[in-house]
């Protein structure tokens, strides 16, 4: 299930030890296309605090590099954020989470068969992002 979780850069939650509380004075959202979702977060993890500004992206990798860069929060998913939290360039600021509002979508030609290999992978992937079910055949 995707998910989505609000991260910074260990450095820019040094310098916004409110963060630990949850609370938003002086930091900066960072926005992107895929997850507008900030005020979900706040009403669902009880946020407190007014952010100092927003920061809007249209690209998610734009968003990225900003939260990389000591810019702000910004709320990405397991996908998105993986490499950069297991890399320790983002960190997570509190544990809630929601359930992301975007849609994944595989895609392959149904003329030409799948290797044993790619049809594992397919499988694995249904198996592990299935909420509800439109055509996988």
């Amino acid at each position: 299930k995707l998910e989505v979780m609000a991260v910074c850069s260990p450095e820019y939650r040094s310098q916004h030890p409110g963060l630990e509380t949850g609370n938003l004075d002086g930091c900066t959202l960072l926005h992107d296309h895929l997850h507008q979702d900030w005020q979900r977060m706040i009403q669902q993890a009880g946020l407190t605090g007014h952010p100092l500004d927003n920061l809007y992206s249209d690209h998610s990798t734009l968003a990225l590099q900003a939260a990389e860069s000591h810019l702000g929060v910004w709320l990405t998913d397991q996908i998105l954020g993986k490499p950069a939290l297991d890399a320790g360039r983002l960190c997570r600021i509190f544990e809630t989470t929601l359930p992301a509002r975007r849609h994944l979508f595989l895609v392959h030609n149904r003329q030409t068969p799948l290797s044993d290999a790619a049809t594992t992978v397919k499988q694995w992937i249904l198996d592990h992002f299935r909420l509800g079910s439109a055509t996988d055949g």
